[in-house]
């Protein structure tokens, strides 16, 4: 299944010009949000900007929520002008702070602004962070995504 929505993602991208544009309807609902500077595309994502605001990121979870087991995801990235991130440097680190557990998934680049998150592998239910670290150019901000109930 997450291959599938993968190929629509991919597949609705040819068509689009934003990557917050490039994602099935029939999975997301689509709400162009000012947040700030940014905006936020889908209404079920989750939006932050980054610490210093230099990106926003919006994440795709494709099953709701992280869960233990293996999780993918997408994210889409965009600069401070609300443009998309293209060949970002990106690297995420789901962590779980009260037993020193930190995982590193496969990231894959879908499009311009749209990138795929591979196999985070969850190994317990508890309490994790994803930090995400976006590099463009000498530009690196970075955010943090609580999920304090994974099951």
């Amino acid at each position: 299944m997450r291959v599938l929505v993968s190929i629509l993602v991919m597949g609705f991208l040819l068509f689009t010009g934003c990557a917050g544009n490039k994602v099935p309807a029939s999975k997301f609902s689509r709400i162009d949000q000012k947040v700030g500077d940014f905006t936020k595309h889908l209404e079920e994502s989750l939006f932050k900007a980054t610490d210093n605001g230099l990106f926003s990121i919006e994440v795709l979870l494709f099953d709701g929520n992280l869960k233990v087991g293996r999780n993918d995801f997408d994210i889409v990235i965009h600069d401070i002008s609300d443009k998309d991130v293209e060949e970002a440097g990106l690297e995420i680190i789901a962590r779980m702070s009260e037993s020193n557990i930190k995982i590193k998934p496969r990231i894959g680049s879908l499009q311009p602004g749209l990138y795929s998150v591979n196999n985070l592998e969850l190994s317990m239910p508890g309490h994790w962070e994803l930090l995400i670290t976006v590099r463009k150019d000498h530009s690196k901000d970075k955010v943090v995504f609580d999920f304090p109930q994974v099951q």
